[in-house]
């Protein structure tokens, strides 16, 4: 019988082992957090070497039939053939990826989506195989591989929550927000191996009757004031109050991720390696962020109609090279002190929003938002609406613009595959009111570019929201159907997605939603159907709420 977990004496050889133990599996942990991004490297350079080569062979074969003869028929029926053949043998792929991508719904609340708790069910049961992996019943060994191990995996969790320096994203082709659902399966999971490796110390403190005394060293408080601010972060995450104020989570977000490794370098020299290694990647993700932002001046336009304001941004000469805008691409917005208001609090702090256009003659890049109530939109709207100049035009503009910080680009939208004939059959597009800051640019990107069929599906809670966008009268055309209503769960999406398919050509089919959580999970609910019957279906979506 296995004897229970408890207090062990050790020789100075036990515990020189039970030292080099304690380096080697954290560094196993570590080395791990590469392994996945080196397959996915190894599977797209296979899968890019038998395209290539499945590309020679055919253009081989087609030199040797340029004629039209019934022999150059047969090879195009033989092609056809060929091709059903590939989307047979795909299907089954394409219904695996569909299905792990759907979103968890309980009781009307998304918990995530099926891939991350899989891979992050598998990640965990990794490390802790590795925590108790050659601990024996020796208590104080494994909760000091909990809390080691837990640390060993910051460099990765950093770096998949970075904007600007980010390999993950290079190497899986995403975007960070796309990587931050990661970002927070691992946060999940650090967070519970230190609250192991907390808890298991304090039970064996107790257990020796050392408590008290314990509590009074410095190891000791610095690890309790670590897991006590991880609780409060984790409690500020909670959705109920990342709802009613997104601030106060990321505030103490960002807070607990520069106070986090300072504690930690003082709370054990064998965290060390990894705090510098994490400080490190953070230096220099603020370095490249520094060198992506510009600080220009803007005009700020509240629009007649809607609760929007458009934002005329000047992007430097020097600049404009290096602001490589794609339809859908955003930027972080922050205002500057010279222009913000004394009474507001909305310093230090920059926003996200959707470049509707962007006019390289002119330098000059528009931008939409809606105010809200966060202090930042409220700002916008306070600032846009205050016009002390009414003498002219001119002056009335110049009253109008302030100084502001622009960070990026960013977004999905750099990473799409191209629209084209030769990728896809047809492109379907959803918006959601001023989701369609994000659709639009790229609807009317593949309507004037690309040569392939595009149609969009507008919601709006009024008509009136359509007009207000920058040339959207004379860019839209009769493939853009606008659904009035006052509630997204009005509208019948199972209809109006079957009516799209249905008339749709080929079977290629590339589908984007940017709206409301609620309306990308009802447009993805009725097009699963088509995914199980062989479409072959691209999907992104887009969410806000």
């Amino acid at each position: 019988m296995a004897k229970p977990y408890g207090s062990t004496s050790l020789s100075d050889v036990e515990q020189r082992a039970r030292r080099e133990s304690l380096d080697t599996f954290p560094l196993y942990a570590h080395l791990s957090t590469l392994v996945v991004p080196l397959v996915w490297l190894c599977y797209r350079f296979t899968h890019f070497s038998v395209r290539v080569l499945a590309r020679t062979v055919g253009k081989r074969t087609s030199a040797g039939h340029v004629d039209a003869s019934p022999e150059s028929s047969k090879t195009l029926l033989a092609k056809e053939t060929k091709q059903r053949f590939l989307r047979k043998r795909l299907r089954p792929y394409q219904r695996i990826t569909w299905w792990l991508g759907h979103y968890i719904v309980i009781h009307g609340e998304t918990w995530g989506r099926r891939d991350v708790w899989i891979f992050g069910s598998v990640w965990f049961a990794w490390l802790a195989f590795l925590c108790f992996l050659s601990t024996g019943n020796d208590v104080i060994h494994l909760a000091r591989r909990f809390g080691i191990i837990a640390t060993s995996q910051l460099p990765a969790q950093y770096l998949l929550g970075m904007r600007s320096f980010n390999p993950y994203a290079r190497v899986f082709g995403l975007s960070h927000e796309e990587l931050n659902r990661w970002h927070r399966m691992l946060g999940h999971i650090i967070s519970l191996l230190w609250l192991l490796h907390g808890s298991l110390y304090l039970v064996y403190f107790k257990s020796q009757g050392i408590l008290f005394q314990k509590l009074s060293t410095a190891v000791v408080v610095i690890g309790l004031v670590l897991l006590l601010v991880l609780i409060l972060v984790n409690t500020t995450s909670l959705r109920a109050v990342r709802h009613f104020s997104y601030r106060i989570f990321l505030t103490t977000h960002i807070a607990f991720s520069l106070v986090s490794p300072a504690l930690l370098y003082f709370h054990t020299e064998h965290a060390r390696l990894y705090v510098l290694e994490v400080l490190t990647y953070y230096l220099v993700d603020l370095v490249i962020r520094k060198r992506w932002s510009i600080v220009t001046k803007a005009l700020l336009q509240p629009l007649p109609g809607a609760n929007l304001i458009r934002i005329s941004a000047i992007i430097p000469p020097e600049k404009i090279k290096s602001f490589r805008w794609q339809p859908g691409a955003y930027v972080y917005v922050g205002l500057l002190e010279p222009t913000r208001p004394k009474w507001t609090s909305s310093g230090f702090i920059s926003n996200p929003f959707t470049v509707e256009s962007f006019d390289i003659t002119t330098g000059t890049a528009t931008i939409l938002a809606r105010p809200r109530h966060g202090p930042m939109t409220r700002t916008l709207a306070h600032l846009a609406h205050t016009n002390p100049c009414h003498t002219s035009a001119i002056s009335d503009a110049e009253s109008r613009q302030i100084l502001i910080s622009l960070e990026g680009l960013y977004g999905s939208a750099l990473h799409f595959p191209e629209f084209s004939e030769a990728s896809f059959d047809y492109v379907l597009l959803f918006a959601g009111g001023v989701g369609a800051t994000f659709i639009l640019p790229i609807y009317r990107r593949i309507r004037q570019e690309m040569c392939v069929d595009v149609s969009m599906i507008w919601a709006v809670r009024d008509r009136k929201e359509t007009t207000v966008y920058s040339g959207a009268g004379e860019a839209l055309g009769d493939e853009v159907q606008v659904l009035e209503t006052r509630s997204s769960q009005q509208l019948d999406w199972e209809s109006i997605v079957d009516g799209a398919f249905e008339d749709l050509p080929g079977h290629r089919i590339a589908v984007l939603v940017c709206g409301p959580c609620q309306m990308s999970l009802e447009v993805r609910r009725y097009v699963t159907p088509w995914v199980a019957k062989g479409w072959h279906v691209w999907w992104h979506s887009e969410q806000f709420s």
